[in-house]
């Protein structure tokens, strides 16, 4: 279990509204990966998973051609939201 920004308990399976993204998530990324990780925020997500006080979401982004590219990021409470 895991408390939201509001200490709203959270579970793997909640799902919860991404507020924003701790910059040490990003920093030194290329601009193109740290441009999907902010296109992130404001979505909903389900969390997959919780370890060392963070809730893991994931999006996938379709590529066309049977391609994609996934990114799997730890929030802390701060970052998010339960719906």
């Amino acid at each position: 279990m895991i408390v939201d920004c509001h200490g709203k308990s959270a579970f793997v399976g909640t799902r919860v509204k991404l507020l924003s993204i701790n910059p040490d998530i990003t920093r030194g990324l290329p601009e193109d990966e740290v441009s999907d990780l902010n296109s992130m925020i404001n979505d909903v997500f389900e969390i997959t998973e919780i370890r060392d006080g963070r809730a893991f979401i994931e999006k996938i982004w379709e590529l066309g051609n049977g391609s994609s590219n996934i990114h799997i990021i730890g929030v802390q409470p701060q970052d998010f939201e339960v719906i």
